[in-house]
């Protein structure tokens, strides 16, 4: 662990590591004891990653992990993100501001049942879809 000068950039730079696991990159910060306290906190997040594997889900909110859905999936991935977007608004809807921790597979299951009837089983499935790929990427969002 510990804070370095690269050749190329007047910002101090950062290196982390526990175990097999190393984090580098930039503090933006040209101040020297900015940089070791950022350093610091970065370590301190790939420890708790490591020895607290689920706190992540009891602190990350549903709507967050839609809205990184959104801006950094739908938006970047595909032509058809509006329509992400307004299944989103629908999921949010029912879901809430909940920490991700406390969705159940029981919730889904309501979910999908309050949409039948309303909605072809198509669509329902887009919107599940949907649903998926934002725990997929809450799941693979490891970065401290």
């Amino acid at each position: 662990m510990g804070i370095f000068m690269r050749q190329d950039s007047p910002r101090w730079w950062y290196r982390a590591q526990l175990k097999s696991k190393v984090v580098t990159g930039s503090t933006d910060m040209a101040d020297k004891r900015l940089a070791f306290r950022i350093c610091l906190e970065k370590h301190r997040q790939l420890a708790e990653d490591y020895h607290l594997p689920n706190q992540r889900a009891l602190s990350t909110t549903f709507f967050q992990m839609c809205d990184h859905y959104i801006e950094n999936h739908a938006k970047v991935n595909k032509r058809t993100w509006k329509d992400d977007e307004r299944l989103v608004r629908k999921l949010k809807r029912f879901f809430g501001d909940v920490a991700l921790a406390f969705i159940k597979p029981q919730d889904v299951e309501r979910y999908k049942g309050s949409r039948r009837g309303l909605v072809k089983e198509a669509t329902i499935n887009r919107e599940l879809t949907v649903l998926k790929v934002i725990f997929k990427k809450a799941v693979g969002l490891r970065t401290p």
